[in-house]
């Protein structure tokens, strides 16, 4: 069996759907917004972003994208407060599938 970059730096991650926190702006192709609570990495995402005519795309982190020194919970809060990102999902099992696949690779 080969071993992945994780087994091989000796990374230890086994994912978990509360890991990830998302915002939805039906209003935007890239309508799903993703951070990674642990490292405070952010991607978009459509409803399909394995579509050759869908979008995934990581878009920076909450150190580029916020105040500097802003924390993730910060962020978090601050997102949820603006509304900028849309709203956020509380039950990330009502998302597509695919969108959920998606995740699952991104923090797999």
């Amino acid at each position: 069996m080969s071993k992945n970059w994780r087994d091989i730096l000796g990374v230890k991650k086994s994912w978990q759907l509360h890991e990830a926190v998302v915002w939805d702006n039906p209003d935007t192709f890239d309508r799903y917004t993703i951070l990674d609570r642990q490292t405070g990495d952010m991607w978009g995402s459509c409803t399909n972003p394995f579509s050759p005519q869908g979008f995934g795309q990581y878009v920076g982190d909450v150190e580029s994208l916020s105040r500097k020194g802003m924390s993730v919970e910060d962020y978090i809060a601050s997102a949820d407060k603006e509304g900028h990102l849309g709203k956020r999902v509380e039950d990330l099992t009502t998302l597509p599938d695919a969108v959920q696949k998606y995740i699952k690779q991104l923090l797999a």
